[in-house]
């Protein structure tokens, strides 16, 4: 402890020999160069894997390594083989292969007094049998001082995750109950009239991955997996698109019904200043701006958004078709429906109202004309007899 009131020269001594203890107690090793083959994730008890490293070690106190330390090397992998040489001074000194998890070099080996020294090492062995998809520590290089305590900063670990390819076939089965729903969804969509040609395309990409994955070596088969994963919510994404797009389709012939009914009072009958009309007008341009912002999330692939800011769209766009057609009975006019069609269709609807009166005289005329022939005939008919 540094006493209070102590001189700032004494407080930096002591930090001073503190940091030369502390540099004392640091790692004499650097491991680097380390190379994994095959690189990626390893298959439970089927990989074969090499890994290659190299230790150099720092020079201190005129030692190459503290005579008193060990370095350890360890790994997970099965039936594990070490192959290394020291290479003193540039001159490669082969040492003879050891197996198994564990390699110990002991002080006295790694001690040199003024000379560069460096380990190379090459370690194969296959990947361990894991009951589940974990990761496993293939490689671990450490000081130990004399007390069996690991030297702070001289551990390098190199983890690898090691698949169980039993897992496979259960992601297999998870994903083709995801597609038998995903099939259960589209059909219910389709029957509900949404257009889910592109969540059916992307089912049937997954379908295939699927099929793929089955029978695939594992690495194979994952990447297969994860494509289907990636498919069946594309997939799902798309029947909300498919959905939100129903939506604002189905809420769009009634803003347009909404507009005939503005054109009908406004130019029909000049009633554009009326507030009940205008009062319609603002309501019809709330509902149109609503449909608007669904139209950008859809764009924005906001599809659950965009269905709830459609279905508040058709909600106002209701409402004010209701306005619309009580102010055009209070001014004591029929709907004018066919107005809306324009053109043909207002016709049509004229003829069709007429057409049982049309008939009716058409009737009357035939009975007329037919009587006038008959009086006619029997008239002739008379006068013939008077001759």
């Amino acid at each position: 402890m540094i006493a209070m009131g102590a001189s700032p020269y004494k407080i930096l001594l002591v930090l001073a020999l503190f940091c030369c203890c502390i540099a004392v107690a640091s790692a004499n090793i650097e491991t680097g160069n380390i190379t994994v083959t095959p690189s990626g994730d390893l298959v439970s008890g089927e990989t074969n894997v090499t890994i290659s490293y190299q230790v150099d070690f720092i020079e201190s106190n005129g030692e190459t390594f503290p005579a008193g330390d060990v370095l350890v090397m360890n790994t997970e992998l099965d039936n594990a083989k070490w192959t290394y040489s020291l290479v003193q001074d540039g001159v490669n000194n082969p040492r003879p292969s050891q197996t198994g998890k564990n390699l110990y070099l002991s002080g006295w080996e790694l001690s040199y007094s003024k000379s560069s020294l460096m380990l190379s090492v090459k370690v194969n062995g296959i990947a361990p049998t894991v009951p589940t998809t974990q990761k496993v520590k293939i490689l671990r290089v450490a000081e130990l001082t004399g007390s069996n305590k690991v030297l702070a900063g001289s551990e390098t670990v190199v983890e690898r995750t090691v698949n169980n390819p039993v897992e496979i076939q259960g992601s297999i089965s998870l994903a083709k109950d995801q597609l038998k729903k995903l099939k259960e969804e589209i059909d219910q969509r389709s029957a509900e009239g949404i257009d889910v040609s592109e969540a059916e395309a992307m089912y049937n990409k997954a379908v295939k991955s699927v099929k793929s994955a089955d029978g695939a070596t594992f690495n194979e088969a994952k990447t297969y997996l994860t494509n289907a994963q990636t498919q069946i919510s594309d997939g799902r994404t798309l029947l909300g698109k498919g959905a939100a797009s129903k939506v604002i389709n189905d809420v769009r012939p009634t803003i347009d019904e909404v507009d005939g009914y503005i054109t009908y009072f406004e130019v029909n009958r000049s009633m554009s200043k009326d507030p009940r009309v205008q009062n319609i007008r603002i309501k019809r341009d709330a509902a149109a701006e609503l449909l608007s912002q669904a139209n950008d999330e859809i764009s924005q692939g906001k599809y659950d958004d965009a269905i709830s800011r459609a279905e508040d769209a058709s909600s106002k766009a209701q409402g004010v078709l209701s306005d619309a057609q009580s102010l055009k009975k209070e001014i004591g006019e029929e709907s004018p429906t066919n107005v809306i069609g324009g053109g043909f269709g207002s016709i049509t609807g004229t003829v069709m109202k007429v057409l049982p009166y049309i008939a009716a005289v058409i009737i009357v005329l035939v009975i007329i004309f037919i009587a006038i022939k008959l009086y006619k005939r029997r008239k002739a008919d008379k006068w013939d007899e008077l001759y």
